[in-house]
């Protein structure tokens, strides 16, 4: 099967061994026509609803019939699109191009043996795009009196791996101007500001060689790939994140936000800040900094390193170092400023708090979360000794009531 379309509320199937079979009412085949080669591509130009053969040029489907059209081409045609009113681009199935008048005649062709040309596509801004063998590949006609097809250079934000260097087997827009775009290595999501995603098998698809991409009428968007098909379904508002975005660290194992839609990321590698607008990633710089913390909570930001406090500077991009503790907390997992403007420090070895610069353990077992409750509770739960609540008797004197909630 090498196509499908619907039509007037029929299914028609372009099959390789030359037939095209008429599926009514989704049950029974109601007729069949047989080419003289295989029927490759539906598409649509001037209204009409052309098929793509391999040695029988463009067939009509008119009137519920098939009709040969004049002049024949002897070289096979794969993909097409309708550029405008009189010219149709069309692929020659292995290393041709071709670019045909409105009567479907050849008026120019490209032939570039190291391409094998998948599919073809015009964007919204009219840019003609091929997906090749060799990565995604940006054309152009010159007009005049010898129409010319070139290509060009990709834009920017087109050239990075894999949609420069690997086999690109189909591209779709979205109505924002993002794109999706199947490769042998991923399927990449360019987003209208220049970012980008990739998913893989590790992301919940059944291969990372992606053979198609459709939408539907609810602009879901459907992936087939070699193993299986995979459903995006545009209602879902998960975005994955991965270290083929770009700048983004892979082992996350801290989360804390902020007051102007910023996300913080606590890493191995150290701390990034994740603009939840823009979704752009950056590094925070800290120079000899290990294990930097973000303290939830506090705006502006400040940040925990060794036996210091410091403060975020977004627009220099650094900590400014603020105040020094009368102790290094170890093993910090994350940290939390409670109203009363005493920070909690979540570690693998318990519970610390800290206020005026002075740190005091207050729960020696190895802590997985915490929460504040609207009452001013903190709630901390352990590894494997319970859950417990910590009340703020005095924060200026450090006295705090640990009550054991275990059941």
């Amino acid at each position: 099967i090498n196509s499908i379309i619907e039509k007037d509320g029929k299914l028609l199937i372009a099959e390789n061994n030359g037939a095209t079979d008429v599926i009514q009412n989704s049950i029974t085949i109601q007729k069949r026509y047989t080419a003289a080669s295989p029927v490759n591509i539906f598409g649509i130009h001037n209204n009409r609803l052309l098929l793509s053969t391999d040695a029988n040029g463009f067939l009509e489907y008119k009137n519920d019939s098939l009709i040969t059209l004049r002049p024949a081409i002897e070289a096979p045609i794969g993909d097409f699109i309708s550029l405008n009113d009189t010219l149709l681009l069309s692929t020659g199935m292995e290393s041709y191009l071709f670019l045909h008048k409105n009567d479907l005649s050849i008026q120019a062709s490209l032939e570039n043996p190291r391409l094998y040309f998948s599919s073809l596509m015009q964007d919204s801004k009219k840019r003609i795009w091929a997906c090749t063998s060799a990565g995604l590949q940006l054309l152009q006609i010159e007009s005049g009196n010898k129409p010319r097809i070139v290509f060009t250079s990709l834009p920017a934000n087109f050239n990075f791996s894999p949609l420069n260097n690997s086999q690109i087997t189909s591209m779709i827009e979205e109505q924002d101007g993002g794109f999706w775009i199947g490769t042998s290595n991923g399927l990449v999501h360019l987003l209208p500001n220049g970012n980008f995603s990739i998913y893989k098998e590790k992301d919940g698809l059944p291969s990372s060689n992606i053979s198609s991409l459709y939408f539907d009428r609810e602009k879901n968007l459907w992936i087939g790939t070699p193993l299986g098909l995979a459903k995006w379904v545009s209602t879902n508002n998960v975005v994955f994140f991965n270290t083929e975005s770009g700048i983004f660290k892979n082992d996350v194992f801290d989360i804390s936000s902020s007051d102007d839609q910023k996300i913080y990321l606590k890493t191995v590698h150290g701390l990034q800040e994740l603009d939840f607008v823009t979704k752009e990633f950056k590094n925070i710089s800290a120079p000899g900094i290990h294990y930097p913390i973000a303290v939830t909570g506090t705006s502006p930001l400040l940040i925990n390193y060794a036996d210091q406090l410091g403060v975020l500077d977004n627009n220099k991009n650094r900590i400014v170092p603020l105040a020094r503790l009368d102790s290094t907390i170890p093993g910090i997992l994350s940290a939390h400023k409670h109203p009363s403007g005493t920070i909690f420090f979540v570690t693998f070895y318990g519970v610390y708090a800290v206020h005026n610069g002075s740190v005091k353990k207050i729960l020696p077992y190895r802590i997985i979360c915490m929460a504040v409750d609207k009452s001013g509770h903190i709630w901390a739960g352990t590894w494997q000794d319970g859950l417990y609540r910590i009340t703020i008797k005095n924060s200026e004197e450090g006295l705090y009531e640990i009550t054991d909630m275990t059941a």
